[in-house]
């Protein structure tokens, strides 16, 4: 699988990103780990869904599109 899928950098734009949807989301009183920051910026900069066997993690980040892995 990993063959198939590209590898993205973390850029200092997308870093920027997690950034405010991460004080955001504190300032919401909704706690995202770092991890899930990292991956929801990453996705929402270059305009990707995610998908994950446990999407509710991701709920904290608005416009993410999430898909249930099933």
């Amino acid at each position: 699988m990993l063959a198939s899928v590209p590898v993205q950098s973390f850029t200092m734009e997308i870093a920027d990103l997690a950034g405010h949807i991460g004080a955001k989301a504190l300032e919401l009183e909704c706690n995202i780990p770092l991890a899930d920051l990292q991956i929801g910026a990453t996705a929402l900069y270059f305009h990707f869904d995610i998908v994950a066997s446990n999407g509710a993690r991701f709920e904290g980040i608005p416009g993410l599109k999430v898909r249930e892995m099933r």
